[in-house]
C-alpha cells in the first residue's frame, strides 16, 4: 500500500515537473512572439511614416508642377477694368464736392507733405497743384481734383498689389529677392531679421520652371493676410495732406465719410487682382502696368487720357510729351530672356496716362467752359450714384 502511494506521488511530481517545463517553454515562446510582434509593429510604424512622407512629397510635387490656372487673362483684365472704374468713380465724385481752403502750413510741414506725396502723384502734379493753389481762384477745378486723386489711388493700389508683403517693406524685399532667385540661376544673398546675411548657392537655386516658382509665390502669398485698416488709414492721411498742399477741402464732412466707404470697395477689387496675379495664375507672371511720373510718353505702350484724339493709338509713336501720372492701370506679362537673367514687360493692354501738354490744355479748356461730365449727387443721399464718363 505504501509502495503504491509512493509511486503515485512520484508520478504526480514527474507530471508536475513536465507541466512546469512545458509552461516555461510556452512562456519563452510567448515572450519571443511578443518581441517579434513589437518588431513588426515598429516596422509597420516606420513603413507608415515613410509612406506618409513619400505621399506628402508626391502631393507637394503635384502641387508645384501643376500648371492649372484658375483665372483667365480675360477675367483678370475685367477685374483691372473694374478697379479702374471704382477709382474713377471715387475721384470724380469727390472732385464735385471740393471747395478752396487756405491752411496755415509751416515751411517744414509743407516740405514734409510734398516729399511724402511725391511718390504718389509725382513732382509735376505737385507743381501744377501748387500753381493752382497760388492762383487764388474762387473755385477749384474739379477735373484737376479728379485726375490728382486718380493718380494717387492708382499708385496706392499698385503698391498694395505688387509687393509680396505690403505691410512689411524690408521683409517684402527679402521675399522678392528669394522669389527672383528661384526664377534665376546663380547665387543669392539676402538679409535675415538678426542682421546676418544668408547665402544660397547656385546648386540649390537652379533654373526653375515658371509653374514651380509660380506655386512658390502662391503658397507664400496665401500666408500673408491683407490689412485694410492700415491701408485705409495711410490713404486717408495722405489724401488729407494732398488737400492741404492743393488748398482744397470737402464742402461737407459727409463727402469724406462716403469717400472712405468707397475705399473699401476699391481695396476689395485690388485684393482680387492681387490674388489672381499672385495665386490663381501660375503658368505665367503678370503685373499691373502703370507708368511713372516723368517718363516719356510712348503711344505704343500707353494711352493718353486727355489730348488730341488723332494722336491716340498710333503704334511706335513717341512724342515730346512727358507723363504726369497713370489714371487707369493696364496689364503686362513678364517675359524672360533665354538665360533667365533679364526681364521685360510685354503689354497685354495699355494703361491710361495724363501728359503735361494734354493735361495743361485740358485744364485750360475746362476753366473756360463748364465740365461736360455729369455731376454726381451727394453720396450720403444715395450710395449708388455713379458718374458717367
Amino acid at each position: 500500500m505504501i509502495d503504491l502511494q509512493g509511486a503515485e506521488l512520484t508520478a504526480v511530481k514527474r507530471s508536475h515537473s513536465n507541466i512546469s517545463n512545458s509552461n516555461k517553454e510556452l512562456r519563452t515562446a510567448n515572450q519571443s512572439l511578443q518581441y517579434e510582434r513589437d518588431g513588426l509593429n515598429r516596422n509597420l510604424e516606420d513603413a507608415t511614416q515613410l509612406s506618409n512622407v513619400r505621399g506628402n512629397e508626391l502631393a507637394g510635387s503635384q502641387v508645384f508642377l501643376s500648371r492649372a490656372d484658375t483665372v483667365s487673362v480675360a477675367e483678370l483684365q475685367d477685374r483691372i477694368n473694374a478697379l479702374n472704374e471704382e477709382i474713377f468713380q471715387a475721384a470724380a465724385s469727390l472732385g464735385d464736392f471740393m471747395v478752396p481752403r487756405r491752411y496755415e502750413l509751416s515751411d517744414n510741414d509743407g516740405r514734409l507733405f510734398r516729399d511724402r506725396l511725391q511718390k504718389f502723384v509725382g513732382k509735376r502734379m505737385l507743381y501744377i497743384l501748387g500753381d493752382q493753389a497760388r492762383s487764388n481762384r474762387p473755385e477749384v477745378n474739379s477735373l484737376l481734383i479728379q485726375v490728382a486723386i486718380q493718380i494717387f489711388l492708382v499708385e496706392a493700389c499698385e503698391y498694395e498689389m505688387v509687393n509680396l508683403d505690403p505691410n512689411e517693406v524690408e521683409f517684402s524685399r527679402n521675399l522678392t529677392k528669394l522669389y527672383r532667385g528661384i526664377q534665376e540661376s546663380g547665387e543669392l544673398c539676402f538679409s535675415i531679421p538678426d542682421g546676418s546675411v544668408l547665402l544660397i548657392p547656385d546648386f540649390w537655386l537652379c533654373t526653375e520652371q515658371q509653374s514651380v516658382s509660380g506655386r512658390w509665390r502662391a503658397l507664400t502669398l496665401a500666408q500673408i493676410k491683407p490689412n485694410f485698416d492700415k491701408w485705409e488709414k495711410d490713404v486717408v492721411k495722405n489724401i488729407q495732406r494732398l488737400f492741404q498742399v492743393a488748398c482744397w477741402d470737402v464742402s461737407h464732412p459727409e463727402h469724406l465719410i462716403a469717400f472712405r466707404r468707397r475705399l473699401e470697395a476699391i481695396f476689395k477689387v485690388a485684393q482680387e487682382i492681387r490674388l489672381a496675379i499672385g495665386q490663381h495664375i501660375i503658368s505665367e507672371e503678370f503685373r499691373v502696368h502703370i507708368v511713372r511720373s516723368d517718363e516719356s510718353f510712348d503711344s505704343a505702350y500707353m494711352e493718353e487720357e486727355y489730348g488730341d484724339e488723332r494722336e491716340r493709338g498710333v503704334p511706335d509713336r513717341k512724342t515730346s510729351c512727358v507723363v504726369i501720372g497713370t489714371t487707369a492701370m493696364g496689364l503686362g506679362r513678364v517675359v524672360f530672356s533665354q538665360d533667365n537673367h533679364s526681364r521685360d514687360l510685354e503689354c497685354v493692354f495699355p494703361p491710361k496716362v495724363v501728359t503735361d501738354k494734354g493735361l495743361i490744355a485740358t485744364l485750360a479748356a475746362s476753366s473756360r467752359s463748364p465740365s461736360p461730365r455729369k455731376r454726381a449727387e451727394p453720396w450720403y443721399q444715395d450710395g449708388q450714384d455713379r458718374v458717367h464718363r
